[in-house]
């Protein structure tokens, strides 16, 4: 199967669960095309920046054969693991929530006993967010297609969460995978910067020159501040900003 049938399957699989009277869901099918497709993009990201398997198992401190089934989508990593290979290799962390192949600079990871501590984050936010929508760990695994004791693993870290399943959780929490993304360490401040620069480089080019221009650094001060004022003091800024011009 090509990576493009992979992703036809992926938007033909949303499409029906976007649908009122939908079936219920295959999640074995489900997760297994989401490896898959992770899979190809981790390989993508690897070979385009001249990585090897070798440093990628290394790096999430995992061996040899444990990553190479990654790639092959027999395996699926978890979100600390995919935070960690994103940072080793230099890419945004959303290169692998969608179908397109990037590849971006390399950079180098500090990972001392970081998959353990995130792991338990994780599972703390998911029990947090459970806890405060009123579900119930059964409710949750029956909203996922897994097991109690899947979710009470993966709430207590004694198991990684496969990204795969960590989706569907996330879906069935009503928040994105971002939600669970790290934000308070060197891996995750350069991850979020990877972010701002793709969401930078988004914008047309004519914005991006005219942002770059320390001359407008006051404006954009200016338009910073703008932005806080409630509305009300904002129409008035607006009203006076009339009478002057007029």
């Amino acid at each position: 199967m090509s990576f493009g049938d992979i992703s036809a399957r992926m938007k033909k699989k949303k499409g029906e669960e976007e649908a009122v009277a939908a079936p219920p869901r295959d999640y074995e099918e489900l997760h297994t095309l989401r490896a898959r497709v992770l899979g190809v993009l981790l390989q993508d990201a690897r070979r385009s920046k001249g990585r090897g398997e070798q440093q990628c198992a290394a790096e999430i401190g995992v061996p040899l054969e444990y990553y190479h089934e990654m790639e092959l989508g027999q395996r699926a990593p978890s979100l600390p693991q995919l935070e960690i290979l994103a940072y080793f290799i230099g890419v945004p962390i959303s290169h692998f929530w969608n179908t397109t192949t990037v590849g971006t600079e390399s950079a180098g990871v500090a990972k001392e006993d970081f998959s353990d501590l995130r792991h338990r984050v994780i599972g703390a936010m998911i029990r947090a967010k459970r806890q405060g929508l009123g579900m119930s760990a059964a409710d949750l695994a029956a909203a996922c297609g897994l097991t109690e004791a899947h979710i009470e693993a993966y709430e207590f870290a004694a198991q990684p969460i496969p990204f795969t399943e960590l989706t569907t959780i996330a879906s069935a929490l009503k928040v994105s995978v971002s939600y669970f993304m790290d934000d308070s360490s060197r891996v995750g401040d350069w991850l979020t910067a990877q972010e701002d620069y793709r969401k930078f480089a988004e914008l047309p080019e004519e914005l991006r020159q005219w942002v770059m221009q320390p001359s407008h650094a006051p404006f954009i001060e200016i338009a910073m501040k703008l932005s806080k004022l409630p509305v009300k003091e904002l129409r008035d800024v607006g009203e006076n900003i009339l009478n002057i011009t007029l």
